[in-house]
């Protein structure tokens, strides 16, 4: 299953153009790969040098695609 339709499963109350936002943004980042966003410490040091707002529109959607994958080994990541 691709990640649109992860989140879209997960949170179906999430508008198509939110989905589309996170999606765009960590295909961006790291080619929407979960096992890139997990691993934290480089998507931090990826975008050290951006915008805090950015840094925190980045950040939410690595959480929401971590919390759309239901595994236990990602719960370290977002807690």
């Amino acid at each position: 299953m691709n990640l649109y339709n992860l989140i879209k499963t997960d949170r179906k109350t999430i508008n198509d153009s939110t989905i589309n936002a996170y999606v765009n943004c960590l295909n961006k980042l790291c080619n929407c790969d979960i096992k890139e966003i997990r691993k934290i410490n480089n998507i931090l040091d990826k975008i050290k040098d951006k915008p805090i707002t950015t840094k925190k529109n980045i950040i939410t959607a690595c959480i929401v695609a971590l919390k759309a994958q239901k595994e236990d080994k990602y719960n370290k990541c977002i807690h």
